[in-house]
């Protein structure tokens, strides 16, 4: 009788661990990675306490690589994003309809630190990181004429805060993106320096930042 429960225990151990091998081989710790595209849309504006304006609104959208772990993933961009802002009254007594609008559109590149819960419905989702912005086209109104800057625009840096939530293949963001470099430093601010100079005398503008909120939908296409 020992040696018949012996074996049957030793049986039921073995059909145990068979078992949990067979689970860990069908649901692995750590998911593989992942390639998909995202687009939606841009709402920008900048931040300054010297310059009225308008949100302007935009595309967004491109290609992305996730790299994860188990909580944390590494996650690379690559989209075509469209920033500005419209309706811009800083020049007081300037001749003309007083208004200034900005456009640009650039490749921006996002490297992104993930951390997502893996739930099996629903998993949340928040992240944040660096972006390199480089312009693809860029121009500026005055009044009623538009300039091509596109040729004088320097490349810009901004940080990138979001969350969202992934539905098995589709996810849903809400990210908002922080120029840091100042638009002071590319041909918008040399034309707000110049008719701040004619209209007032003063020497320059505070630092003038692109302020970006975008919501996305992105899709896995693997």
């Amino acid at each position: 009788m020992c040696m018949r429960k012996a074996v049957v225990s030793v049986m039921v151990v073995l059909a145990a661990m068979t078992a949990a091998g067979e689970a860990r081989a069908q649901v692995p710790l750590v998911p593989k990675p992942e390639f998909g595209i995202r687009a939606g849309l841009n709402l920008s504006s900048i931040d300054t306490d010297q310059l009225g304006s308008s949100t302007r609104s935009g595309f967004v959208g491109g290609v992305y690589l996730d790299l994860p772990t188990f909580l944390l993933h590494v996650q690379a961009e690559a989209l075509i994003s469209q920033y500005g802002f419209k309706g811009g009254t800083p020049l007081g007594s300037y001749p003309g309809s007083n208004e200034l609008e900005y456009r640009s559109t650039f490749l921006q590149v996002p490297v992104l630190l993930v951390m997502a819960l893996p739930l099996p419905v629903a998993s949340p989702r928040v992240y944040a990181g660096p972006a390199v912005n480089i312009p693809l086209k860029s121009e500026v109104k005055l009044d009623h004429d538009w300039s091509d800057i596109r040729d004088d625009t320097k490349n810009a840096w901004s940080l990138i805060l979001g969350a969202g939530v992934k539905f098995m293949k589709i996810g849903v963001d809400l990210r908002y993106d922080i120029g840091v470099t100042a638009l002071n430093d590319r041909p918008v601010g040399d034309i707000l320096d110049d008719a701040l100079d004619e209209v007032t005398g003063a020497d320059q503008y505070d630092d003038i930042k692109q302020r970006t909120f975008s919501v996305t939908v992105s899709f896995a296409l693997n």
